[in-house]
């Protein structure tokens, strides 16, 4: 593993995650959760309660960047493409699964799965082009006298 581009991707990735999450679950989709407001701690607990929202999405940042890494075969976006829709798919399930016990609006369902699959794609995608290694034609040849 590349240790430096891989802090450099859960930095980015962090970074995009908590972002994403905010502009999606409090603006996008600030009008679904309002019709179902027993389900959802009021604007007030949450508040009290951002430190562990940003403990879990470092951890879930953490985690997504260090399995992209097992196994790394430099197959740049493609890898980061495949790699998003399957984690997004995986991580979605579990919303499919809830919602046959939570009474959340079946819209509501739907912008989970979809966003839920776009959001880690596109993480996906940013971890790819961050851990790409450096092309050889790109760094400056050791072999090249230096001009006087």
């Amino acid at each position: 593993m590349n240790v430096k581009r891989f802090l450099a991707g859960c930095i980015i990735v962090s970074a995009y995650v908590f972002a994403h999450e905010w502009v999606f679950h409090g603006i996008v989709l600030e009008d679904l959760y309002a019709h179902s407001p027993p389900l959802w701690r009021t604007p007030a607990d949450m508040a009290g309660r951002i430190p562990w929202l940003v403990l879990g999405q470092l951890m879930f940042a953490v985690l997504f960047c260090f399995t992209f890494t097992l196994g790394y075969e430099s197959k740049g976006l493609m890898r980061g493409l495949r790699y998003g829709v399957f984690i997004g798919l995986v991580f979605t399930a579990t919303n499919v699964i809830m919602y046959a016990f939570q009474p959340v609006p079946y819209e509501l369902l739907l912008a989970w799965v979809g966003g839920g699959i776009l959001e880690l794609t596109i993480a996906a995608i940013i971890m790819a082009v961050v851990y790409r290694p450096v092309q050889p034609s790109a760094l400056p040849p050791d072999d090249v006298p230096a001009e006087s």
